[in-house]
């Protein structure tokens, strides 16, 4: 992954989310973060939305990726136990140099974080 690629970050509250948060944004990568109550049709429309280039999902919701046909176009990372087709980023991180170089993002054009967020205008009105 190169500075201004996309991630999206499915991990919850855990000190592992903000340790990929961090590491991503260190790396240069522009984050979105996600909800686990994402299901395969919204996860879809994030990755083609935002041509992301990679995954980071929390051990028990990758079930939530297997019907996400764009996931054979994207590296998938896993927190947690791996199968053969995500790589375990506890597995990366036990291997990497304790000298790491961050990018440099003073003049990033892209945000870091990219939300989404609901928007229901049926909502709104009955709440207004």
């Amino acid at each position: 992954m190169k500075k201004g690629d996309i991630v999206l970050v499915m991990v919850p509250r855990l000190i592992e989310a903000y340790v990929a948060y961090i590491g991503a944004l260190k790396a240069g990568l522009v984050v979105i973060p996600s909800s686990e109550m994402l299901r395969a049709k919204d996860i879809s429309y994030r990755l083609n939305h935002s041509n992301a280039k990679a995954v980071i999902a929390y051990e028990p919701f990758m079930d939530q990726f297997k019907e996400v046909e764009e996931m054979a176009r994207v590296t998938k990372f896993v927190i947690g136990h791996s199968d053969q087709s995500w790589i375990s980023l506890q597995e990366e991180m036990e291997a990497a140099s304790d000298v790491y170089e961050a990018a440099d993002t003073k003049k990033q054009r892209y945000g870091v974080f990219v939300l989404y967020v609901w928007n229901d205008r049926e909502s709104e009105r009955r709440c207004a």
